[in-house]
């Protein structure tokens, strides 16, 4: 069996004590850095959606009041939808007084359509188009610089305010309401379109008034939202903002990529089908946890994204979903850097206090343990290698247990033991002195402690040549224990030594010849 050292020993029990402490520690403390960045990125991620929200419903709140007052206007016989050239001169100052919107509209239950909306170069035309024989006469107005009206465009077509989506939307409520995103006709044009429905005075609907959004502008607001916040270095900076309808179509997208081409067509890109990976997954998550945490992590493009969802409205209305997307590396990158280093720097640590742990220990501890080596080792090769001869000494003093002199003073007065003899092997010069262990002193008797008294003194005197005072503390111990073997041996000794004499070298050690 391998030999186990005293130094291999106390580095494993260093090693024990300090590796699992030290890692405890860092992993307590790498825990509790993650769980305060998961609060830290909670709070963050609140406030942008909440922020991303109010702006957005910033963009579109103007419209449900405008509506309102349309209704009110026209209710109060101040506006006559009649009066088609009053109408869109309304319709002109309305969407003039409101920048976000694409289209300000009038759609009557004659089949009539008014409006006044936003060419892609920023100009503003009007159109008013009205039911002819089964068809509709589209007639679309520039605004000339004296504020008056020259004729563009003068065809037949076939729009119908009664058969677009918004129109349903409108009959089945009394309050504005949103439409689900669709094609605008004229431009072929992904928008949604807030309605206010307009009754006459038996309360039959005669209209419908609208604020149209093409979602190209709806696209531009939410990457202004992005590019306002880059100055600032804000996670804002990072985040890619969505707006999602109730059906799950895509309403917001920071590129505008909310239409695909198809056979038949364009057609609007539901959410889940999103080659956007961020989003598309982000509602996946949302769309299968509806009950679950607004706070979650979204994997795209085998990159980590830190996500957030809320209601577009707290009321439900309309009933969108406002979902960010942020680069967790963009985010908590720093964080997670300073992680690692405080990672790198307890395992420096760690090691430091083991390689300190160490030094003490040999320094101090070490030393002690090294002498109970010592003693030990002489003892067992008294030799371990020649262990006959211990069993042999152990026997014919009739003891079961000895210890060596440096393991008897570590041992201090808390232990009752006295001195049996001075003993070296054959080759060996340095003697180490034998003590037979004989009781723990708060338990021993009087006998005992006289024992280890009258052994001191007889192994005192022995070694200071006073063999006449070590023949008469010996000749004490056989009377208080008879037939003492190393009492017996140490009397003959010292009787022979009494009257032959000494060498001059004579240094009191016994030399065990026998193995």
């Amino acid at each position: 069996m391998p030999r186990i050292t005293i130094r291999f020993a106390l580095i494993a029990l260093l090693l024990a004590a300090i590796v699992p402490t030290a890692t405890g520690i860092g992993v307590s403390a790498y825990l509790n850095s993650r769980a305060t960045v998961e609060l830290l990125w909670r709070d963050l991620a609140d406030e942008m959606i909440e922020d991303a929200r109010q702006k957005a419903l910033r963009y579109v709140e103007s419209a449900g009041a405008q509506l309102r007052l349309s209704r009110l206007l026209t209710e109060k016989g101040l506006i006559d939808p009649a009066d088609r050239e009053g109408l869109l001169d309304y319709l002109h100052r309305c969407l003039l007084a409101h920048p976000n919107v694409t289209w300000c509209s009038y759609g009557g239950a004659d089949g009539a359509y008014l409006a006044a909306y936003r060419e892609p170069g920023g100009s503003i035309r009007l159109t008013d188009r009205e039911r002819e024989g089964g068809r509709t006469r589209y007639r679309d107005y520039r605004i000339k610089p004296d504020g008056s009206y020259a004729l563009i465009v003068d065809r037949l077509g076939d729009f119908d305010p009664r058969t677009r989506p918004w129109w349903p939307v409108a009959e089945e409520s009394d309050e504005p309401s949103w439409s689900e995103p669709f094609l605008f006709a004229s431009r072929r044009q992904p928008g949604v379109v807030l309605v206010e429905r307009q009754d006459d005075a038996e309360g039959n609907m005669i209209g419908v008034w609208l604020m149209e959004y093409e979602l190209s502008a709806i696209a531009r607001y939410l990457r202004d939202i992005r590019e306002s916040a880059i100055p600032l270095g804000g996670p804002q900076s990072h985040a890619d903002i969505y707006i999602v309808s109730g059906q799950g179509q895509v309403i917001g997208h920071p590129l505008a990529q909310t239409v695909r081409d198809r056979k038949g067509g364009p057609e609007l890109i539901p959410a889940e089908e999103h080659e956007d990976e961020k989003l598309a997954n982000a509602y996946l998550h949302t769309k299968e946890s509806p009950g679950g945490g607004r706070h979650f992590e979204v994997m795209a493009d085998g990159e980590r994204y830190l996500a957030v969802s809320a209601p577009f409205s707290e009321t439900g209305t309309p009933d969108w979903t406002v979902l960010i997307a942020v680069p967790a590396q963009a985010l908590l990158g720093r964080i997670y850097e300073n992680n690692r280093v405080a990672a790198w720097i307890a395992a420096l640590a760690a090691l430091l206090s083991v390689l300190m742990g160490i030094f003490i220990a040999e320094r101090t501890m070490g030393r002690a343990l090294r002498g109970i080596a010592k003693d030990l080792d002489q003892i067992g090769r008294l030799d371990f290698s020649a262990e006959g001869a211990v069993q042999m000494q152990c026997k014919r003093a009739g003891l079961e247990i000895i210890a060596g002199q440096r393991t008897r003073e570590l041992a201090g007065a808390d232990v009752v033991a006295r001195p049996l003899d001075k003993l070296a092997v054959r080759g060996k010069v340095e003697g180490i002195v034998v003590y037979e262990l004989i009781a723990l002193r708060e338990f021993a008797t009087a006998d005992q402690l006289l024992m280890e008294a009258l052994g001191e003194e007889a192994m005192s005197a022995y070694l200071a040549r006073d063999f006449v005072g070590a023949e008469a503390a010996c000749r004490k111990l056989l009377k208080l224990r008879p037939g003492d073997v190393s009492a017996s041996e140490l009397l003959a000794r010292t009787e022979t030594l009494n009257a032959s004499g000494v060498a001059e070298n004579w240094d009191g050690i016994m030399v065990l010849t026998d193995k």
